[in-house]
């Protein structure tokens, strides 16, 4: 499988893992969009309306025309409308999930600045915040009905500072609905720039996901092609080495009499070699495992297990528990190859007569292997090769390792992931 291939299948759903610790199927990668330029200013959007509205209430408050319950009025409704922003809390950046409530405030914002500019025309600058907190909270339909509510208001309070033909009249609805469709049209261009710069962002998103699939198929195609390479360097060299040498050794064996001082060693000679090339035989099979397609985590395990039982002599049980789950492929591949050490180090100096296999689907999945074998100190540092390479691997997936074992009382090695 190619890796396009590998993430076209991934779309699909679901991943697995072979005995060997190769992933059947890949899964997708994610990426996290940077905040937008609006939405790290959005603190300087929220002071807008009240710097203004203070603004403006220090000028009516300042005017001695203004009387007494005239001022309490503006003070009072202020502190309303202050507090309707607060409390309604529109979202910058026109959030789609929060239209309603945003739809409310403006309403209400846009009610409110009425009776204020009609007291006191200090409040026409208010206008420019409305304007712009509309068309950036609410969605470009009701906000330009709200802009044109706005406009009716505005010629409204114009029509109240002074006394109007009615041809002037008719020129300040004019001129205040010209306002309107001119301050639509601006959020009608910004708002396309708004969702061309959304859509960008969602393709970056998208290209850098595919890009780090793409990666890490790569990288597993490199590891297979490594492995596939170390298999046929070892089963050409060593293996066959080792070959030759028991056969060269066999020979010298049958030249001899039965009672020769040499026939010993060779003897111990050719069960070197015979090691050897066991050696070698196995890692050529960890190398290069017989294809399990589609095969889990529990199948793979119990497969190891059954290998090491025909192989060793050692009687081995796996017990799965909980609800299975797809896993990340890289946790299955760290779970199985927890299982694989575990079980080699019990192959090479555990000398055991039974090894049992616990694989826990809980909040987190943990596999413990357990062996009544001699045992050994954990702190000892000569030992402990291979257990550092297991805590390695299983750190990269944010995994742990307990081993517990004493001289004479077996070892339990314990793996968790989240």
């Amino acid at each position: 499988m190619t890796a396009v291939e590998r993430i076209r299948h991934a779309a699909d759903g679901g991943c697995g893992v072979d005995e060997d610790g190769t992933m059947t199927d890949q899964g997708c990668a994610t990426g996290d969009a940077s905040p937008h330029a609006w939405e790290r200013v959005a603190w300087a959007w929220h002071l807008f309306i009240p710097v203004l509205l203070c603004l403006s209430l220090v000028a009516a408050l300042g005017d001695p025309d203004l009387s007494g319950g005239g001022k309490v009025f503006v003070v009072g409704i202020s502190v309303l409308m202050v507090n309707w922003y607060v409390a309604l809390r529109p979202d910058l950046a026109r959030n789609r999930g929060a239209q309603r409530r945003s739809i409310t405030w403006g309403l209400g914002s846009v009610l409110l600045w009425l009776p204020l500019v009609l007291v006191h025309p200090a409040f026409f600058l208010v206008l420019t915040a409305l304007f712009s907190t509309i068309f950036a909270n609410v969605e470009l339909r009701p906000a330009s009905w709200l802009a044109g509510l706005l406009g009716i208001e505005i010629a409204v309070a114009n029509l109240r500072y002074g006394d109007p033909t009615p041809g002037e009249a008719v020129f300040t609805l004019v001129w205040a609905m010209a306002i309107v469709l001119a301050a639509i049209t601006f959020a009608r261009w910004i708002h396309g720039i708004i969702d061309q710069s959304r859509d960008r962002s969602d393709l970056i998103a998208q290209l850098e996901s595919t890009q780090a699939e793409l990666a890490a198929a790569e990288r597993e195609a490199g590891v297979a092609a490594e492995r596939s390479r170390l298999t046929g360097e070892i089963h050409d060299t060593l293996a066959q080495s080792f070959t030759s040498i028991v056969m060269l050794l066999q020979a010298v064996e049958a030249g001899l009499a039965p009672d020769a001082t040499a026939r010993r060693q060779v003897e111990l000679a050719i069960d070197t070699a015979r090691s050897g090339l066991g050696d070698a035989r196995r890692l050529i099979a960890d190398l290069a495992p017989e294809a399990l397609d589609a095969r889990t985590l529990p199948d793979a395990i119990e497969r190891v297990a059954d290998r090491f039982s025909a192989e060793t002599g050692v009687a081995s049980t796996v017990a799965v528990t909980g609800e299975q789950r797809k896993l990340p492929p890289t946790v299955e591949v760290a779970l199985l190859r927890a299982a694989q050490e575990s079980l080699a180090n019990v192959r090479k100096h555990a000398s055991a007569t039974a090894v049992t296999i616990a694989l826990r689907y809980d909040g987190e999945v943990t596999l413990q292997v357990d062996d009544d074998g001699t045992g050994f100190d954990p702190a000892d540092p000569v030992a402990g090769f291979g257990l550092r390479g297991m805590r390695d691997r299983l750190a990269t997936v944010d995994g742990r390792v307990q081993v517990d074992s004493e001289p004479g009382h077996g070892t339990r090695v314990l793996v968790a992931v989240p």
